[in-house]
């Protein structure tokens, strides 16, 4: 390219970079969110250049468009991403603020109020106060440089509800009694703001008086806050939104925590939540605070069955217990797996043996669970009769109910079968592999391979070294058909 074509070129990028921004955001006004986030993003690349040539020109408008982007991530619901553009913004506008104390504090201000009403959002309430507080600040320290009144009442106003879910009413009410007179000037000197004004005190939970004063909602306790935070975890981590679920049931643990040592009797709402945790922790690998975090749980629920009133916490014991093994198996203390593996299944069995149509399917998990568990520590004739077991169990569940408990048989039934080849009765082994292998075609109940909600991944092993294992045993076509009804579950958890 000749040299004045590429000066032209380089002139006409920052007309370019201002005209995805501005279609981005007329896009993502519209609604089309994935449109509007492609073409924000390659602005906010273009700008990245821009200001690495010239800082002083461009420094902002990256800032800007850093901004927009992580707005259009979080309508898409690409939380962390969103939060990881805002503070890169806050950082970029924080030299300007340092040598222009109006714009500059003004531009940074703004920014921080994105950030702390995400952060909000996200269940980072200290954080998000301590971001809005400086916000705040910035606001009246930039005073006569622009226009920014409804971005001051808007930290304000969110700036009191984070407090107040922190419980600190008494340091929430300055900033909603601020906000109050503010709220009063704006739908006076600008009445076409009412509508949102209103909307955001409204989700908020603050009410204005008839005497025209603010009035923020009673807080909710802690254990509401937590089973909010929990319920929101819960489900970002089935979509598979690990790291974003992580805080938010961390949070949750803090504030249970806080519930039962204030009252004992919250010691099953603080396990639940642990559990909760241990099971996000080992999706993300994170083994060894798995462990921990679930190993707490199970303290937590022995100190309530043990209490005059255990308030009926032997099932969720029992299913804690079974967590535990699991966990425990994983970071290689096999022995101890097998131990508190040993002491679900009795549970279980008792509570079978008073309400089978409830807890039989419990059992039969909690045994297929066992099986493994005694392998693991090399006692393959007691994993053979627990597995065995577990496929009995799952085989009468079956009757009453056929369109139920598919994959539990399923994956008793390919761990019947490692556990007979161990024993060389490959005979046997090759009766249960060929029913595990007939299964497979009808479980219709998927996830991908990478979900947390996917169980059926270890079935697809232990089929595919069946088959090699049935083949050298000479059982060719019990082999074959292990081997392709492994190869037809992966290919239907990778397309799940």
């Amino acid at each position: 390219m000749p040299a004045t074509d590429a000066m032209e070129a380089a002139e006409e990028l920052p007309h370019l970079a201002a005209a995805l921004q501005h279609f981005g955001l007329v896009l993502g006004v519209h609604g089309q969110r994935e449109r509007a986030r492609r073409l924000v993003a390659e602005a906010t690349e273009l700008y990245r250049v821009l200001a690495g040539a010239d800082p002083r020109t461009h420094r902002r408008n990256l800032a800007l468009s850093l901004t927009n982007l992580g707005n259009q991530l979080a309508e898409l619901g690409r939380h962390e991403e969103a939060l990881d553009c805002m503070r890169q913004a806050v950082d970029l506008h924080r030299g300007p603020a340092r040598s222009d104390p109006g714009a500059g504090q003004l531009a940074l201000a703004s920014a921080l109020t994105d950030l702390g009403v995400k952060l909000g959002e996200m269940g980072s309430h200290a954080e998000a106060a301590a971001v809005l507080q400086e916000a705040i600040e910035r606001y009246r320290a930039a005073a006569g440089a622009g226009p920014s009144q409804l971005e001051y009442w808007v930290a304000l106003v969110t700036h009191s509800h984070e407090l107040a879910a922190l419980g600190r009413d008494a340091d929430a009410q300055p900033s909603l009694d601020e906000a109050t007179d503010l709220y009063h000037e704006l739908v006076r000197t600008r009445p076409e703001l009412m509508g949102f004004c209103t909307a955001l005190l409204h989700r908020h939970g603050v009410t204005i008086t008839p005497d025209g004063r603010a009035r923020g909602a009673a807080p909710p306790d802690a254990l509401t806050r937590a089973d909010e935070f929990t319920a929101h975890g819960l489900r970002l981590a089935r979509d598979g939104r690990l790291t974003e679920a992580l805080p938010l049931l961390r949070q949750a643990v803090d504030l249970c925590r806080q519930a039962a040592a204030a009252d004992p009797r919250r010691l099953p709402a603080l396990a639940k939540t642990l559990h909760n945790l241990g099971l996000v922790l080992a999706w993300l690998g994170r083994h060894d605070a798995a462990v921990e975090a679930t190993a707490e749980a199970v303290d937590c629920y022995r100190k309530t069955a043990a209490s005059a009133t255990p308030g009926g916490v032997d099932v969720l014991l029992a299913d804690t217990l079974d967590s535990l093994g699991a966990r425990l198996a994983t970071v290689g203390r096999h022995g101890d797996a097998a131990t508190i593996s040993e002491e679900s299944v009795v549970r279980y069995r008792r509570l079978a043996e008073a309400d089978p149509r409830r807890h039989l399917p419990d059992l039969a998990r909690a045994l297929n669970n066992l099986g493994i568990r005694r392998c693991d520590v090399g006692q393959h004739q007691q994993a053979h009769s627990a597995t065995r077991e577990a496929v009995e169990v799952y085989r009468r569940l079956r009757l009453t109910d056929p369109g139920s408990h598919l994959p539990g048989l399923l994956s008793s039934l390919s761990n019947l079968g490692l556990r007979l080849a161990r024993l060389d009765r490959a005979q046997e082994a090759a009766v249960s592999t060929a029913e595990a292998a007939t299964l497979v075609a009808a479980v219709d109940d998927f996830h991908p391979a990478n979900h947390p909600a996917n169980h059926l991944g270890g079935v697809a092993e232990s089929l595919e070294w069946l088959g090699w294992y049935l083949k050298q045993q000479r059982h060719h076509r019990e082999g074959r058909a292990a081997t392709a009804a492994a190869a037809a579950l992966r290919g239907r958890l990778s397309s799940g």
